[in-house]
């Protein structure tokens, strides 16, 4: 993350903005496709706009890291959701501490501690599934609602509830 932070910054500090529409990008791309055959990141979207113009804007890699799985490709209109930044800023740290304390594994089953996640094909997801993105469950989803016959999840039980009821879109 913080080597895309850090080409974001450099675009932004050494172009101005009436030289980047002449500007050859063949450098920033080889460093972003670097990163992703890396691992640093999975995908992302450079975008290189003014107030009025878009100037350069290009989709590269996937959603989530393919590691032998699907994963879907990166859209150039794709629109991303800060809330996606409580995964790495709270949850992730979290269960890292609990994987060096033994107290969870990524290996383990998400059903061995959840009975209920135990349905729908979901029976194989590991933690490490979860956290790459590859378990088979659409991180579009917008269906907790739908699971509930329309209501929305307000309590743990009830979410929990729906995201057990969620059918996987392949199996891992």
């Amino acid at each position: 993350m913080s080597f895309a932070i850090s080409i974001i910054v450099v675009i932004a500090t050494t172009l101005s903005l009436t030289s980047a529409a002449n500007y050859s990008w063949i450098e920033t791309e080889h460093a972003i496709q670097n990163a992703i055959k890396n691992g640093v990141f999975s995908g992302c979207v450079l975008g290189i706009a003014t107030q009025n113009t878009t100037i350069f804007k290009k989709a590269y890699g996937t959603v989530g890291p393919k590691r032998g799985f699907y994963s879907a490709p990166v859209q150039a209109d794709m629109k991303f959701d800060l809330g996606y930044l409580t995964e790495p800023i709270a949850l992730n740290p979290l269960l890292m501490d609990f994987f060096e304390k033994t107290i969870i594994l990524p290996t383990n089953k998400v059903s061995f501690f959840n009975s209920d996640f135990n349905n729908n094909g979901k029976r194989y997801i590991t933690f490490q599934n979860l956290l790459e993105h590859n378990s088979g469950t659409n991180i579009f989803y917008s269906g907790l609602g739908a699971t509930l016959n329309g209501t929305i999840p307000t309590t743990s039980t009830t979410l929990m509830k729906a995201i057990n009821e969620i059918k996987l879109e392949y199996t891992t």
